[in-house]
């Protein structure tokens, strides 16, 4: 593809199936026993990966939430919110937590709400973590966690420049 059609706006390139379509099609609606998953983060940052997610997926998935951590946040009443949304999300096959960073408010409460085999949970939430998630929730909750786990992985990729490569010659 020649470097002024790689990088023409969106519509004005020729239509094609996009990844986006591709995954729409292969990705399963959640079944009655699929995994919830739970964001809970600071500030809005859950809300904001699922609406991601969703855009991707085309929809938001039932038995998916966040909450909001905000600065001033009281534990306790966190603790009662996570327990709300965890009944909220659960269909039975378990309900795996993300949270956005080890040893914040939001990972140290929502350790308290875990159970062992029931309700699990990951830290370094990310959209390919969440992704992974959505992708594999119709699977047991351990195979949801390792390949959110997994997710979150592999996407930190040190990209770097191709400067030179796809720019243009100038003459």
């Amino acid at each position: 593809m020649p470097w002024s059609a790689r990088f023409a706006p969106m519509d004005a390139r020729p239509a094609k199936a996009t990844a986006t379509a591709r995954r729409r099609s292969k990705t399963a609606a959640p079944s009655a026993q699929a995994v919830g998953l739970l964001i809970v983060a600071h500030d809005e940052l859950g809300k904001t990966l699922i609406r991601c997610a969703a855009h991707m997926l085309g929809a938001v998935p039932a038995g998916v939430a966040s909450i909001a951590v905000a600065a001033d946040v009281d534990p306790e009443v966190l603790l009662k919110n996570i327990r709300r949304r965890i009944a909220a999300v659960d269909s039975g096959a378990g309900v795996l937590i993300l949270t956005d960073m080890l040893g914040g408010t939001p990972s140290n409460v929502a350790t308290r709400a875990l159970m062992r085999g029931h309700v699990e949970g990951l830290s370094g939430a990310s959209l390919p973590m969440v992704m992974r998630a959505l992708t594999y929730r119709n699977n047991s909750l351990a195979t949801v966690v390792a390949k959110a786990a997994a997710g979150g992985q592999d996407g930190i990729v040190h990209i770097h420049s191709t400067a030179g490569t796809h720019a243009p010659s100038g003459n």
